[in-house]
């Protein structure tokens, strides 16, 4: 899975926010308002933070939503410890 992750796989506040940012818009499928709705932000706080992710979403999301799911609900346990 962390292969998957690849730098979103750090246990930090800003890898946790990009990861929650990710999910929330692969839930809305890929609508950049409905996201900002739900995370109760600027829909171009959204592209910004996944602009910093530096590839689009569908590039990898086959690989990076299940992973995102995972960490969702099984929480910081399942990333490395670094």
């Amino acid at each position: 899975m962390t292969t998957s992750l690849g730098e979103l796989a750090a246990r930090t506040e800003s890898a946790a926010r990009l990861r929650e940012t990710l999910l929330t818009l692969v839930q809305e499928r890929g609508s950049l308002a409905a996201a900002a709705d739900r995370l109760h932000v600027h829909k171009n706080t959204v592209k910004y933070r996944v602009a910093r992710r530096g590839r689009p979403l569908e590039d990898d999301r086959l690989e990076l939503e299940p992973a995102l799911t995972a960490v969702h609900w099984l929480g910081e346990a399942v990333l490395p410890e670094r």
